[in-house]
């Protein structure tokens, strides 16, 4: 048997007084779980009654954001147990945002005491803006099919049924329409639908709704109603947080905290009571016809008026006991995950217009580059006097469409990660996202540079002078460095003032530096400092190397050439090699840099997801 009880008090007169009514819920019963919670009676379920309680005193409450630094809170308290819904509602400007972000662990600038489990509470945020909370190049049914194969547990029975049931979910909250449209391109009511539809798949014990009629119809938050008491009768604990309740929510709410502009609670009790209460001091109001303009106009309260009502304020009385079925949670791990995020994160990145249009340019511009090459010159001449020039046209293009598509696509796909883990953080695998995008992230730079520097050694004649297999590992060495480069700026994008500019300043004097002039090369010099450079490092290395090829075509290349001066001039630039020493140090240097780059990508995306995960 479990009890359950939503208490308030207020220190203006510092006493407790009765108040009068009570509410009783209909017993839960294992056969009487309503036909739109199954097949989900089985994911709706929760280990312990003691998990899903919730119970906090709060003494002051000083708000830190600037959005809600008017608001005010008196001393109040509450418990609720297992199977409750219960509602904290006021006008604007009231506390009940306050509220929401105590419970929920978003702020911690208060003092008093809440009593959870952190790892309990499932928080639905009040989102205005759903632009990186939910993946834009996933249509709706992709996004259920994720976060629902997450969720489920693989020893849960057929995985079809589930899938059966995601997709009368998706009827239930009328997303039908939408469900093959891409969630970039959603109405802000279909976004905060599937946000919700998301974060009620598989819920923690607590669960906690802030403003969740947001860009709903009644119709919408009465699909969300009918979840919440699913999620009820299966054992869950839900509070909604609300200043623009709707009469959908607290016509399933058990009891209701209603707080007055200055932060005191005015009423504790029954929904259904708040008319008789509000009729008592003289303000006629029909509950249910128009919530938010009539009830919570008590924002509009005279001081006088609170004073009169203080007497109200009080401890409501604890409701009968409440019967719940027994709740039982299999404790098997969760399904592999590590499919689906690879999965959705290619989906991202293929569906990406911006960052496809990117390196379809950049392939153009190259493939334009190397025709008027050989229109000019023919390929044999373009192969010998210059490769050194042809080489740094390449080099360079790899590492800008390294370092622009690592920017787009850590804005398209890392940025989601992090915003994700603040509203569907509790869907997160750590481990597994920072593996799949190591890999592709990886993997898409190997196939680019690859494709973009062979292609175009191909189209010029260089593997005559160059060697292809050195070629084939220093490009993506150098795509690798500089596409990290680009998703480490676009991570801080809230620093994009200070990143960007000191990232384009760092790549242009890292281009500066391995345009080395002839006359270092001919002589086989190289500064130290030039070593700074991972463009350099590659070019001189890929010369290296290549400088042996040269050697065994002297000789043909002597008798078909009849200038000889020129001949002169290619062996010299083309026999420039670094001594054994500066071989070693360079690719030392090289791996170094790219190690580095990958380490502080992964620390800092790790960090912030990590963070913000709940």
């Amino acid at each position: 048997m479990a009890k359950s009880e939503l208490s308030s008090s207020s220190t203006t007169q510092g006493s407790l007084l009765n108040v009068s009514g009570s509410s009783k819920r209909k017993a839960s019963d294992p056969g009487k779980i309503p036909e739109n919670a199954l097949p989900w009676n089985q994911i709706y379920s929760i280990a312990q009654p003691q998990d899903a309680e919730l119970s906090w005193s709060i003494i002051e409450y000083a708000p830190t954001s600037e959005k809600y630094k008017d608001e005010k809170m008196s001393e109040n308290y509450g418990i609720i147990r297992a199977g409750e819904i219960a509602a904290i509602v006021g006008p604007m400007g009231s506390a009940v945002n306050g509220m929401a972000l105590i419970l929920s662990g978003k702020t911690q600038n208060f003092i008093g005491s809440v009593q959870c489990s952190p790892s309990s509470i499932t928080f639905v945020e009040d989102i205005y803006d759903f632009e990186h909370i939910l993946p834009a190049q996933i249509t709706v049914y992709e996004a259920v099919d994720f976060y629902l194969g997450i969720c489920i547990s693989s020893n849960y029975g057929d995985t079809s049924t589930f899938y059966s049931a995601a997709t009368n979910c998706v009827k239930e909250f009328d997303l039908v329409d939408v469900g093959d449209i891409q969630c970039a391109n959603l109405s802000p009511t279909h976004s905060k639908l599937l946000y919700i539809l998301l974060m009620l798949l598989n819920p923690l014990p607590i669960l906690i709704l802030h403003n969740p009629e947001r860009y709903l119809d009644d119709s919408q938050c009465l699909a969300v109603a009918n979840r919440l008491s699913a999620l009820a009768m299966g054992g869950h604990s839900v509070v909604i947080c609300s200043t623009q309740v709707s009469e959908t929510f607290l016509d399933v709410c058990s009891y209701m905290h209603v707080f007055h502009h200055s932060g005191v609670v005015i009423y504790g009790g029954s929904p259904k009571g708040f008319s008789a209460f509000l009729l008592s001091q003289g303000i006629s109001v029909n509950m249910f016809s128009s919530v938010s303009e009539n009830v919570f106009r008590a924002g509009s309260f005279s001081k006088q008026v609170v004073d009169k009502m203080e007497y109200f304020i009080d401890k409501p009385p604890i409701p009968p006991d409440l019967e719940t079925p027994e709740i039982v949670l299999d404790e098997e791990e969760t399904s592999p995950t590590f499919m689906r995020h690879l999965i959705r994160t290619l989906l991202m990145i293929m569906r990406n217009p911006a960052l496809l249009f990117a390196r379809a340019a950049v392939g153009i511009v190259l493939a334009t580059y190397c025709a008027v090459l050989l229109r000019v010159d023919g390929p044999h001449a373009i192969s010998r006097i210059y490769a050194v020039i042809v080489l740094d046209v390449i080099l360079v293009v790899i590492a800008t469409v390294g370092l622009v598509a690592g920017y787009i696509e850590g804005n398209s796909v890392d940025v989601l990660l992090i915003q994700e883990s603040q509203a569907l953080g509790r869907f997160n695998k750590p481990n597994v996202i920072m593996a799949v995008r190591l890999i592709t992230r990886c993997m898409i730079e190997l196939c680019t540079s690859s494709i973009i520097g062979l292609l175009g050694l191909i189209a010029c004649n260089l593997p005559e002078v160059l060697s292809v297999k050195a070629c084939a590992l220093l490009f993506p060495v150098c795509g690798m460095f500089y596409g990290f480069l680009g998703a480490l700026c676009a991570i801080f994008k809230n620093c994009s003032y200070i990143f960007l500019p000191l990232v384009s300043l760092v790549f242009m004097w890292s281009v500066l530096l391995a345009l080395t002039p002839l006359f270092e090369i001919k002589a086989g010099q190289s500064f130290l400092w030039r070593f700074s450079s991972p463009l350099y490092l590659v070019k001189a290395l890929a010369l290296t190397v290549g400088s042996q090829n040269t050697q065994s075509n002297r000789a043909n290349l002597r008798s078909s050439e009849k200038n000889v001066r020129d001949i002169n001039m290619i062996f010299t630039v083309m026999d420039f090699r670094l001594v054994p020493p500066y071989v070693t140090a360079a690719i030392v240097i090289l791996v170094s840099f790219l190690t580095a780059t990958i380490a502080a990508y992964y620390i800092c995306l790790r960090i912030l997801i990590k963070k913000y995960q709940r």
